[in-house]
């Protein structure tokens, strides 16, 4: 063997044991490559070359791209039709509108109960000075003490409740879905409810305890001041929802494309949403 030859396979020996073994090669990089970034040998190497500049991202392919491209895959919530949320709140605007109606109504009828008992007390008082009776005074018990403020007053609140929770729930269905509505109106109507919920229970329970007793009416006049507030400006806020859900499902984009051929052209014309 000639000593070319023994040099050649000597040369071929040596670069076989300096080699990498595959192990080396197949290194696992800890922690692993964002998307984008290839492991090799241990490192995480990008394909893109040079690096993408800041506020891009590096495709498989070798491309940058910008971080709001459509092309990156990003997480994103189903919206909710402006149709959907525009009935939502005119039907809620409109219900909660009744509901201030009743319970002014309740709590007026409250109010002249009360008016009408402290007339007919004032009456019986006058009839036992003067000596001429009008009114069967005879026993505080046979009168109708707190009926029927009672009820009326507990009625009221409960139409309260029943009416502005569902509103104060539509403006929040409307806020997660994009239109904002009236977020100061809501704020009015909690303040508002906390109010009148707590001025109901009090007086509520002085009828209660007290039956004998007679309460100023200005105290009912209080009470359907705050519940009018309060269901008026959750209903404020379900019509201004439904007006903001209006407008966008109005909102008609028209696009149009030419020349095409031979002078035709193309026009695109609808609603997007």
């Amino acid at each position: 063997m000639s000593v070319s030859k023994l040099a050649v396979l000597a040369t071929t020996l040596l670069l076989t044991w300096l080699a990498p073994t595959p192990s080396v090669l197949a290194q696992a990089c800890e922690p692993t490559c964002r998307e984008g970034y290839a492991c090799v040998a241990g490192a995480c190497i990008s394909p893109c070359n040079p690096a993408c500049a800041a506020g891009e991202y590096c495709r498989a392919d070798g491309q940058c791209l910008p971080m709001s491209s459509p092309e990156q895959a990003t997480p994103s919530r189903a919206r909710v039709p402006p149709a959907r949320v525009q009935r939502n709140g005119r039907r809620r605007g409109i219900t909660t509108t009744l509901g201030a109606a009743m319970y002014l109504g309740l709590v007026g009828a409250a109010a002249r109960a009360e008016a009408r008992d402290t007339h007919a007390e004032l009456e019986c008082e006058n009839d036992r000075l003067t000596g001429f009776p009008i009114y069967d005074c005879t026993s505080a018990v046979e009168r109708d003490l707190y009926l029927p403020e009672l009820p009326l007053l507990g009625a009221a609140t409960l139409v309260l409740t029943s009416f502005w929770v569902p509103s104060l729930r539509a403006g929040t269905f409307a806020n997660r879905a994009g239109y904002p509505g009236g977020r100061a109106l809501r704020i009015v109507g909690l303040v508002g409810y906390l109010l009148t919920t707590v001025a109901n229970a009090t007086l509520g329970t002085a009828l209660f305890l007290e039956p004998e007793e007679r309460f100023p009416p200005y105290l009912y006049h209080l009470s359907a001041g705050l519940g009018a507030i309060t269901l008026v400006a959750a209903a404020a806020d379900a019509f201004l929802g439904a007006r903001q859900a209006r407008f966008e499902a109005e909102d008609v984009w028209t696009v149009q494309l030419s020349p095409l051929r031979d002078g035709a052209a193309l026009a695109l014309r609808g609603r997007f949403r």
